[in-house]
C-alpha cells in the first residue's frame, strides 16, 4: 500500500478491489489503474489509447477527469479531443449491439475515465464506483447547522475502534443535532446498498463476508435543541451536566467550538473553556469506556483525567477547519 497524492494505492486481485465498493464509506471512489507509461505527444497519447480493450472496462458513453503537471502534454483540451479521437474509432470499431448502448445511456451508465500525466508519466484509470462512496441516501432533509460529513464521523468511529479490544458497545453522542454520528454507527457493519458503476466485463462481483457481527448493542443520543427524527433515539440533553451513561458505552462526538457554530445556551465561556468543562463532565461518568471528540487542533485540552488514556488520532479538515480527534481510553480497556 503507498500513500500517494489524492489517495492511497493498493495492489488487489481485481474481484476484491471491485468488491470494496461495497463496504468502503469514506474513501470517495475506487479506481482501476489500466494503463501505465511514458507519452510525450499526442500521436502516441492516441495511439496508446487505441490499443486499450475498452470494451472490457466501460460502456460506450463516457467521460473524461484529464490532469497534466511537468509534462510536454500540458493542454488538456487537446488531451481530452486526442483522447476522444481514440475512444470513437475503438467503439466504431468494436460490436456493441444497440440494446447495450440503450441500455448504458438510459441508466446514465457513463464511465468515468482519468488520464493523468504527471512528468511526461501517463497513467489511465477508470471509475468502478460510479457514485460517490461517502455519500449517503435519505440524509439531504436531516442537516443541521455545521453537520459533520458522513465520511468523517465514520473515520472518527473507525479511528477510535481500533485503540479498543473486540466487543459491543454501547454507543452515545451528546451533541448529536441531526444525528449523523447515529446514522453511521446503525449502518457500520452494513454494505453500501446502492447501485454503482461497474465495468461491462465484471458486472457480477461478490461481496465479501466479514460484515457479520454487531459492533454496537445500543446506539443513542442527546442535544440541547435536537432536531426531531422519528428513526432515531435523540432526547434532549444538555451536555455539561451529567450524562447518565449505560455500562459499556464510548462517547463519539463533533462538539461546537465556536468557529462554526456559537453555544446554543450562550454559556459566558470560551470555546476552549467550554470543551474542556465537557471532556471533564464525560470523563466523570462511571460507565464510560471511551471519549472520541474532533475538535480544532490549535485547542488547549486537559489531557491527565481519571488515569483516562490519552491518544491524539486521526488529523483531518470538517468544514476546511484544521481538526485533530482526541481519544480518551479507560485504562481497564485497551486493546
Amino acid at each position: 500500500m503507498n500513500l500517494i497524492t489524492g489517495g492511497v494505492e493498493i495492489e488487489l486481485p481485481l474481484e476484491v478491489g471491485l468488491a470494496l465498493n461495497y463496504q468502503l464509506k469514506s474513501a470517495t471512489r475506487i479506481l482501476l489503474r489500466i494503463h501505465n507509461s511514458k507519452c510525450r505527444d499526442l500521436p502516441k497519447l492516441y495511439k496508446k489509447l487505441l490499443n486499450i480493450k475498452w470494451k472490457d472496462y466501460c460502456w460506450p458513453v463516457y467521460n473524461f477527469k484529464i490532469s497534466s503537471s511537468k509534462s510536454r502534454l500540458i493542454n488538456t483540451k487537446k488531451i481530452e479531443q486526442t483522447a476522444q479521437d481514440a475512444l470513437e474509432k475503438y467503439f466504431n470499431g468494436n460490436d456493441f449491439k444497440k440494446a447495450q448502448i440503450e441500455h448504458a445511456d438510459t441508466n446514465n451508465l457513463k464511465t468515468d475515465i482519468y488520464i493523468r500525466i504527471d512528468n511526461d508519466n501517463l497513467i489511465i484509470s477508470v471509475d468502478t464506483s460510479g457514485e460517490r462512496l461517502d455519500k449517503r441516501e435519505n440524509t439531504k432533509s436531516d442537516f443541521s447547522i455545521a453537520s459533520i460529513r458522513n465520511s468523517i464521523a465514520y473515520s472518527q468511529i473507525t479511528d477510535l475502534l481500533s485503540f479498543l479490544k473486540s466487543d459491543t458497545y454501547n454507543f452515545y453522542d451528546p451533541f448529536c443535532g441531526s444525528g449523523t454520528y447515529l446514522k453511521e454507527a446503525l449502518q457500520y457493519n452494513s454494505y453500501n446498498d446502492r447501485f454503482f458503476c461497474l465495468i461491462p466485463s465484471l458486472f457480477t462481483v461478490k461481496k465479501l463476508n466479514n460484515f457479520d457481527k454487531n459492533t454496537f448493542n445500543g446506539i443513542s443520543g442527546s442535544d440541547i435543541t435536537p432536531i426531531k427524527n422519528t428513526k432515531l433515539n435523540i432526547t434532549e440533553k444538555d451536555a455539561l451536566k451529567p450524562l447518565n451513561l449505560i455500562p459499556n458505552t464510548i462517547v463519539v462526538t463533533n462538539p461546537p467550538y465556536g468557529k462554526r457554530v456559537e453555544d446554543k445556551k450562550k454559556r459566558d465561556l470560551s470555546a476552549g473553556q467550554f470543551i474542556n468543562e465537557f471532556i471533564s463532565n464525560c470523563l466523570n461518568e462511571k460507565n464510560l469506556i471511551a471519549l472520541s471528540l474532533i475538535i480544532p487542533r490549535d485547542f488547549d485540552i486537559k489531557k491527565d483525567i481519571n488515569d483516562f488514556k490519552y491518544i491524539e488520532g486521526i488529523k483531518l479538515k470538517n468544514g476546511g477547519i484544521p481538526v485533530v480527534n482526541h481519544i480518551f481510553l479507560s485504562p481497564n480497556f485497551i486493546c
